[in-house]
């Protein structure tokens, strides 16, 4: 037959101590395990977006050289426009507005004269028809890549739908808007343009 002293302890149950301390237990590990999920999608998000600003900076950088190499050297009237059959996409949009960058303006048009090409990772690279204008390191054109093709209509502050803009310069350097270098020289723009990280969109984590 069962002891009764083990029947009586199995009929008892938790008392209110063990109940609150297991309670707490349950506070403690979603305390600390619930804003880490949390952390972790926005970091995973803005990861897919960076890894797209950088399949698009290499393809840039690509058509230049390939540019440079079939054609022996680069003229100072060349544009991103110039690089476009060098260039791997699925569409080109002269029709609708993507978002500007950070703390800029609020959108930016796709047109005849600045077509936005519609790339395999689902963004948008934006072709400015800017000349490099000079052949010095400091002479730039440069580019929007907008991670997920479409107008967030979020204005001119800084969001997860914010373009990255790319600059190309004459020796083949990428930066990014936010980390120009120093005197930076765009056409109609001028020379003296430096970088400012507030012009980078929040989900860029860097080349």
């Amino acid at each position: 037959m069962p002891r009764m002293d083990i029947l009586k302890a199995l009929q008892k149950g938790f008392s209110l101590v063990e109940l609150l301390i297991t309670f707490g237990i349950i506070a403690l590990i979603v305390t600390f395990t619930v804003p880490q999920l949390f952390q972790s999608n926005t970091s995973t998000y803005s990861s897919k977006k960076t890894s797209a600003a950088r399949d698009a900076t290499f393809m840039i950088l690509s058509a230049y050289r390939q540019y440079k190499s079939v054609n022996g050297s680069v003229p100072i009237t060349m544009t991103p426009l110039t690089l476009s059959p060098y260039m791997s996409y699925l569409s080109v949009d002269t029709s609708s507005n993507l978002d500007d960058m950070s703390n800029w303006g609020s959108f930016v048009s796709c047109s005849v004269a600045a077509p936005c090409l519609r790339l395999s990772n689902g963004g948008k690279l934006v072709l400015f028809p800017k000349q490099l204008n000079g052949t010095y390191t400091t002479n730039a054109t440069y580019f929007y890549f907008d991670p997920d093709g479409v107008y967030s209509g979020a204005g001119a502050v800084d969001n997860q739908s914010r373009s990255l803009g790319i600059i190309l310069y004459y020796d083949g350097t990428i930066r990014t808007r936010g980390a120009l270098k120093n005197n930076t020289c765009i056409q109609a723009s001028g020379c003296g343009i430096n970088g400012n990280s507030i012009y980078d969109p929040s989900w860029f984590t860097g080349f």
